[in-house]
């Protein structure tokens, strides 16, 4: 899945980590400042 977002995804990052650690890989494509783009994978 690739998350498109106005504004840095990092608490969705950390609540991935706290409820499915280990389950997914998380990449940023681009970090700002108008854009941020992550790629989340299912492991």
């Amino acid at each position: 899945m690739e998350l498109i977002n106005n504004h840095d995804p990092r608490p969705l990052h950390y609540q991935f980590l706290a409820e499915y650690e280990g389950k997914f890989k998380w990449q940023y494509l681009e970090e700002g400042p108008e854009v941020w783009r992550a790629y989340i994978n299912k492991i």
